[in-house]
């Protein structure tokens, strides 16, 4: 059994610009099958598998695991089909039973799930096999097709409850046809992502986009907060509209210029603030013709 003392030297000279959590210390320290030498070689088989050390780290509880149990694992995720840069991703795959791991890909792939898309969502199986079934059930019932369902996987891991509140929640605000009961139903069935975001976002989403004028029946524009659309139009105020140098009368009349930009041009909302930085050449030649 590793002491405290032989641990905090190793993961100093292992990470020696990483902070371990104290709940993977403790793992280590409380496996009384955990030696300095067992944690070298689940160290070294994680780095030769080319997992970063960052993610090591963020990962350590895996070092205080029986070496052989590790590499077992590891190779039986292979042999389902799994790549080894998504099972990088998905450290934690290897520290489960690999019979439970098992068996969720195979009822996974019974539902009719494609392989290339379970290999995209691999926490699923370290799932509750039960969970995924309801919610894939409860998808379905919701008038989900099922190929739309492999497409959005990452709901079957969700609380049914949550999926259910947020369908009741969206059905009604996002009716295109208020004289067709049906329409907030097709835009769920057809966007399904939007499931997975909350009340309270959609509906500041909503709100939001209405005052701009802009149609909010689309999922990527619903997904971030309107807090981050407007940092992003700020952003666009002083660097595309040359906002800060101008009067008090042009700034209001630059405003209403950048409404109209984005209002021809939504989606540059749903980029994030670094690509539109990136873009900014391009930008400031698009909004040229807004621009008084």
């Amino acid at each position: 059994m590793i002491t405290k003392e032989s641990l905090d030297k190793l993961i100093k000279e292992l990470f020696p610009d990483k902070k371990i959590t104290p709940f993977s210390m403790d793992w280590i320290l409380n496996n009384p099958k955990a030696t300095e030498d067992s944690v070298r070689e689940v160290y070294r088989f994680l780095s030769n598998m080319g997992v970063a050390n960052d993610r090591i780290a963020s990962h350590a509880d895996l070092l205080g695991r029986d070496p052989q149990t590790i590499k077992r694992n590891y190779q039986e995720l292979l042999a389902l089909g799994l790549k080894k840069n998504r099972i990088g991703y998905h450290l934690e795959l290897l520290g489960r039973d690999p019979q439970t791991i098992k068996r969720n890909y195979q009822e996974l792939l019974a539902l009719g799930l494609k392989k290339n898309r379970v290999g995209y969502h691999l926490e699923l199986l370290g799932g509750d096999p039960q969970t995924i079934k309801r919610n894939y059930q409860e998808l379905l019932a919701l008038g989900l097709k099922k190929n739309r369902v492999g497409y959005h996987l990452d709901l079957l891991g969700r609380d049914p409850q949550t999926i259910k509140r947020n369908y009741q929640n969206h059905i009604g605000l996002l009716k295109q046809n208020y004289q067709d009961r049906t329409s907030g139903r097709k835009i769920l069935t057809n966007q399904p992502q939007l499931l997975g975001i909350s009340p309270e976002t959609i509906n500041a989403n909503v709100q939001f986009l209405s005052s701009l004028g802009i149609d909010y029946h689309n999922a990527p524009l619903l997904g971030s907060r309107p807090q981050l659309k407007r940092e992003k139009m700020a952003w666009m105020l002083r660097e595309l509209f040359d906002y800060r140098t101008l009067s008090q009368e042009q700034r209001r009349d630059a405003i209403n210029d950048l409404y109209d930009f984005i209002r021809d041009y939504p989606k540059i909302l749903t980029k994030s603030i670094n690509s539109i930085r990136r873009s900014k050449d391009k930008l400031l030649k698009r909004v040229v013709q807004y621009r008084r």
